[in-house]
């Protein structure tokens, strides 16, 4: 497991560690045997809160196994865990073989409790969709926990958005434009609904369409840099230096801090020059 995913296990409580060193951490055997556990399940995509409930089954039912092996060294090498007395030298005799089938382990984990936990609420859903869709998740997954929401709740306009955003991050503009249309359906005037709808216009080349829905998100909220910028990105492609320069400099003017600000300013300059060649 890499750094990052362990301190991202951390973060959604799927993971406790022994205090130590700030760069270290330790962890017990079962804590070890749940941590294989959990990113099985992780992988089977299921919702954090139930492997959070899976977990605290399965370390209360081998927790005891730390007693156990309290005087003794566990080693790992993949599927084979060997087990020394601490007062022994390393020998035949001081060791014992123990295999862990831990597919079988999760199998019958999650028959047995599984059932027993409470379904997921609609919101429930939706955060486990937006975990996903972040950094280190799977679009996958998340669309699915989306729909989930939907299931539950039909009404959930920015599962709609939600699901637009990830569509359009995977290159599915269709599928994206079609979430992105029932979340207009259901809210006309939310400016992050418009502005996704913008950007996949323009990924289609329907310029006309995406500059309609960028004045829109403006109209709905005029403070709306982003929109702005991609507005004069528009103007720029149909050599409109004018109407491009102006939504450039309103960008700056709402935006003077962004990270992006230098690259708009050598784009209002390279305008400029545009601009003054072009015949009058």
């Amino acid at each position: 497991m890499t750094t990052g995913r362990l301190q991202s296990w951390r973060e959604r409580q799927l993971l406790a560690t022994t205090a130590g060193e700030p760069d270290q951490a330790s962890f017990t055997f079962t804590e070890i045997v749940c941590l294989k556990a959990g990113q099985r399940l992780d992988e089977l995509g299921i919702p954090t809160p139930k492997i959070q409930s899976l977990l605290e089954v399965l370390h209360d039912r081998i927790s005891e196994i730390d007693e156990r092996l309290r005087d003794r060294t566990v080693s790992v090498f993949e599927d084979r865990i060997v087990i020394t007395r601490k007062t022994h030298f390393v020998s035949t005799a001081g060791r014992a073989l123990v295999r862990f089938d831990l597919d079988e382990l999760i199998e019958r984990m999650t028959a047995c409790v599984a059932k027993e936990l409470p379904a997921l609420t609609a919101d429930e859903w939706f955060e486990e969709g937006k975990r996903q869709s972040q950094g280190g998740g799977s679009a996958r997954l998340a669309l699915a926990a989306f729909r989930e929401t939907l299931r539950l709740d039909s009404t959930r306009t920015d599962a709609y958005l939600e699901m637009g955003r990830i569509h359009y991050r995977e290159g599915q503009l269709l599928d994206a434009e079609r979430s992105l249309r029932l979340a207009l359906r259901r809210d006309p005037y939310r400016r992050d609904t418009l502005y996704v709808l913008g950007r996949v216009m323009e990924g289609e080349n329907r310029l006309e369409e995406a500059m309609s829905f960028y004045e829109r998100a403006l109209d709905a909220d005029p403070s709306f840099g982003n929109a702005q910028y991609r507005l004069g990105q528009v103007y720029a492609k149909n050599a409109e230096w004018e109407h491009a320069l102006k939504h450039w400099r309103n960008y700056l003017t709402l935006t003077p801090n962004s990270a992006h600000a230098d690259f708009v300013k050598r784009q209002i300059e390279d305008a400029e020059q545009e601009l003054a060649l072009a015949p009058q």
